[in-house]
């Protein structure tokens, strides 16, 4: 999961990467970047740092996932605390004609 969001001087994204394939959910990886100048980013990855100090994910009879995530980020030798909490739902997305590669519905790439 992907959330960008515009700020004074430029962008901010925080990415969210988990499995919930299994029926018990995981988390894999937080990383939260800026392109604001001065402004460096963070992450934490599950196999370099650790099991997270906290997550939760529950999927809801609407097809939207409620979670939360408390893990300790890192930059180098520095850490932060990153904690949220989201809901999100997955949507079909299809490029615009015009920007497609000319394939017809449901025909895969040669």
């Amino acid at each position: 999961m992907v959330v960008r969001r515009p700020v004074t001087g430029g962008l901010e994204q925080l990415e969210i990467l988990y499995n919930h394939g299994s029926g018990d959910p995981s988390l894999l990886s937080v990383t939260w970047l800026s392109t604001v100048e001065g402004v460096l980013g963070w992450s934490w990855l599950q196999p370099l740092h650790g099991q997270a100090d906290a997550f939760a994910l529950t999927e809801q009879p609407t097809g939207e996932v409620e979670g939360s995530l408390t893990v300790t980020t890192h930059q180098g030798d520095q850490t932060e605390p990153l904690s949220a909490t989201f809901t999100a739902k997955a949507v079909k997305f299809r490029f615009p004609p015009s920007s497609s590669c000319g394939f017809p519905e449901g025909d895969a790439a040669p």
